[in-house]
């Protein structure tokens, strides 16, 4: 397990220097990614995140997405998002699992289901665009679409 934390205070003790951390969201698993994850470059879908509409997503699955932001987020901080493709809707809470900074002031961030929070349903839609996702690159592999 992992849990993002940030330091609190660097204090002087007589021994030497004391690093106080605060743990920011909930443990999660540090183990392999839980769920395969479908490029979406090629899809051009797009999240709303927070305030921010018409964010990119680059990956899916049916446990979470990456996208890139202009807007900044905290690990470990909640946000709703909204994801609709291909007559799919899902729309929920996530939380912000990495970021990564990007040239031009953007951020890609990772993100987790909060699931829990709307009762599964918004794990379930991702995972139903995900689906939808990978039967339309199937599709153009096999020169069907």
């Amino acid at each position: 397990m992992q849990q993002p934390a940030r330091i609190r205070s660097l204090e002087e003790t007589d021994t030497g220097k004391l690093v106080v951390f605060e743990t920011l969201g909930d443990p999660v698993s540090a183990e392999s990614r839980q769920s395969y994850r479908v490029s979406t470059i090629t899809a051009s879908l797009e999240a709303a995140i927070g305030d921010e509409p018409n964010c990119k997503v680059v990956d899916i699955s049916s446990t979470g997405f990456a996208a890139v932001a202009a807007t900044g987020y905290q690990i470990g901080q909640n946000v709703a998002v909204s994801i609709d493709f291909e007559g799919q809707h899902c729309q929920g809470t996530a939380s912000v699992q990495s970021v990564r900074e990007k040239p031009g002031g953007k951020y890609r961030y990772g993100f987790l289901s909060v699931s829990a929070q709307d009762g599964g349903s918004f794990q379930a839609d991702l995972n139903a665009v995900s689906l939808e996702v990978q039967r339309l690159q199937l599709r153009r592999l096999s020169g069907a679409g």
